[in-house]
């Protein structure tokens, strides 16, 4: 009788180990799981961002249309954001992004009223994961603040954010 239980205990574990890795990699190399992740990540997400349209899988890269920002004092688009990214450094709390491409962004900051009578807060990028970005691209950028625009053809970048602190390796 012990033997029996311990085939059928061995053989239920087996079928639970099976489907989780198959759930994993419905996660990682379907569209729909990219979908499904991001359904359950975007109420974590700032509210005024919007993303139109998701596709791509995990595994291979997601290519995010009509990107969107919108608040009291800001209007950001960007037409296209296609990443890509290493999933195995995520369990050591690691993000490596290889291959970040921006296409098509538009920026606009408008003064807020009496925004010179207030001291300005530091900003922090305090993350509790370590990002990596390898190689990253920006292209046909407008950025307006206020009456002054400056439009950016083309930027590529690498570089590290580790808790505070900053590291560019490549600024092109």
């Amino acid at each position: 009788m012990t033997r029996r239980a311990w085939l059928w205990s061995t053989g239920v574990l087996g079928a639970l180990a099976l489907l989780v890795c198959i759930a994993v990699f419905w996660l990682v190399a379907s569209q729909s799981g990219a979908r499904w992740i991001l359904a359950r990540v975007a109420p974590m997400l700032p509210q005024p961002l919007d993303i139109a349209t998701v596709d791509g899988t995990l595994l291979d890269g997601l290519q995010l249309g009509s990107v969107t920002w919108r608040d009291q004092q800001t209007d950001a688009s960007a037409e296209r954001i296609a990443i890509r990214a290493d999933l195995w450094p995520l369990v050591q709390r690691r993000i490596n992004v290889t291959q970040l491409d921006v296409t098509g962004v538009n920026v606009s900051v408008r003064p807020g009223p009496g925004e010179d009578d207030k001291p300005a807060e530091p900003f922090s990028l305090d993350l509790p994961i370590d990002l990596i970005i390898s190689g990253a691209t920006l292209r046909n950028a407008r950025v307006s603040i206020g009456e002054t625009a400056v439009d950016i053809t083309s930027v590529e970048l690498g570089g590290r954010l580790q808790g505070s602190e900053v590291s560019v390796r490549r600024l092109d």
